[in-house]
């Protein structure tokens, strides 16, 4: 039979009933269930609030400040149109090219579709913009090991959404051209949406990412963006 005793909780006094554990020995302390109770959901609380909240870090890290008050009633949406055919994608292997002029709302719908997918849907992404990833793209191709390209395009393969705002606005070198076509190859080989807006047409968007030299180039890149 099990030997019990009596002893204080160490927290808030109350008598509670313990067993005596054989072999067990400089046990001076013990908790009642209501203050282990309290002090396991602390831990919780304060585990809880080291995560930031998505739709804190969208606001905050993911998202411009001019794009956050996006609805469809926004007047930067003449009917709707670039947000209304978009809304309805589900997480693909099949991403999106939006492209169009100034001022037609593409980046606009972009991140309100990243919205959902990012704070509703909690998918993980990364968000790129023309010059910064292009200089981006140069330094890490910087040296003869090529471990830091290496790695930047691991990340943004491995990332299950990329999307990359006025695509191509830049001046494009070949090193740039050629990190986006193995980059564009290794997401479409695993299954991972990019989605792209551009002030290009399609047929812009070959011919910049296309290379005189190589002719089979022009159409690796139309067969890109038909994915």
């Amino acid at each position: 039979m099990e030997e019990l005793k009596q002893v204080n909780c160490s927290v808030c006094g109350m008598e509670i009933t313990v067993p005596i554990i054989d072999g067990v020995f400089g046990i001076d302390t013990w908790s009642c269930d209501r203050c282990v109770s309290e002090y396991e959901q602390r831990i919780e609380d304060k585990r809880k609030a080291l995560i930031v909240p998505r739709h804190v870090s969208w606001a905050e890290s993911k998202c411009p400040k001019q794009y956050q008050d996006t609805s469809f009633e926004h007047p930067k949406f003449p009917n709707g149109t670039f947000l209304e055919k978009i809304n309805p994608w589900r997480y693909s292997n099949v991403g999106l090219l939006l492209a169009g002029g100034t001022g037609k709302g593409k980046t606009r719908s972009m991140f309100k579709l990243l919205e959902r997918l990012y704070v509703d849907e909690h998918f993980d992404m990364e968000i790129k913009y023309p010059e910064e990833f292009e200089w981006e793209i140069v330094d890490a191709c910087k040296g003869e090991d090529g471990d830091r390209a290496s790695r930047l395009l691991t990340r943004l393969s491995d990332v299950p959404i990329l999307a990359i705002d006025d695509f191509l606005a830049a001046k494009t070198t070949e090193r740039v051209r050629g990190f986006f076509f193995g980059l564009f190859d290794k997401r479409i080989r695993s299954h991972r949406p990019t989605f792209i807006t551009t002030q290009l047409t399609s047929k812009e968007v070959v011919s910049k990412m296309s290379d005189r030299s190589d002719p089979a180039s022009g159409k690796t890149a139309e067969a890109f963006l038909r994915r």
